[in-house]
């Protein structure tokens, strides 16, 4: 979810206005503007496989696979919601006009950070979640805050166990906001997929309630605005 735009400053929302912004909200979640895939590992030096396999209920899903020569571990990238596994494109419209306001018109491009990991010592699975990047679409394209994402998690830590070449490796989970709320519900959900992951960084965890209330803050929206009926 992006910010809205902020009002001009002293702007007072009249009651239609207010009611657009609450129903753009909640169209951000009914039908997510899908990021694109702007970057690739060989851009910074690194071999990559691309990889297709199926989250724990059956969606598609598109990612790199990529390896890092006699590493011992594998880490598994889960990405933030808007973006897709090689970043966000918020300098570019219409994404530009839809970070702009909480100071976000900037570039974010994830593919530099595989490389510190792969330098490191660790085999990359870097992917898109459900409804973001090239993955498959599910439950109406609608976004879960991390509770149907979490069926992504677990698929893809299937597929690490399937690989003959990775299967007995450490696993550990870099999940960002959307992917941080998708790996703790999938832990919650399927405690056992969960039984061989020595370590997660989960960077930005967050609630659709705090996404809300600093969209509507932004926006100048009285808390008495959202709440009464």
């Amino acid at each position: 979810m992006a910010d809205p735009p902020a009002p001009p400053s002293g702007a007072r929302l009249s009651d239609d206005e207010i009611d657009g912004l609450l129903q753009g909200i909640a169209d951000g979640f009914r039908s997510q503007l899908r990021a694109p895939v702007l970057h690739t590992p060989d851009e910074v030096g690194l071999d990559f496989e691309d990889v297709t396999f199926p989250s724990a209920d059956g969606v598609p899903l598109e990612g790199w696979f990529i390896p890092a020569p006699g590493a011992d571990r594998v880490v598994v990238a889960n990405h933030p919601s808007g973006f897709s596994r090689s970043g966000l494109p918020s300098h570019l419209e219409p994404w530009r006009s839809r970070w702009a306001s909480s100071g976000n018109a900037i570039e974010v491009d994830f593919v530099p950070d595989y490389r510190i990991l792969h330098d490191a010592g660790y085999h990359v699975l870097a992917y898109d979640l459900r409804n973001h990047g090239l993955s498959g679409a599910a439950n109406g394209g609608i976004g879960t805050s991390g509770l149907f994402e979490a069926r992504d998690v677990v698929g893809s830590l299937r597929y690490v166990r399937s690989r003959p070449d990775i299967r007995e490796l450490r696993i550990g989970l870099l999940s960002r906001c959307l992917g941080a709320n998708a790996t703790f519900a999938a832990m919650t959900q399927s405690p056992d997929a969960f039984s061989t992951v020595r370590g997660v960084v989960a960077v930005q965890p967050l609630t659709t309630r705090v996404i809300l209330e600093r969209q509507l803050a932004l926006a100048g929206v009285p808390t008495s605005a959202s709440t009464t009926g």
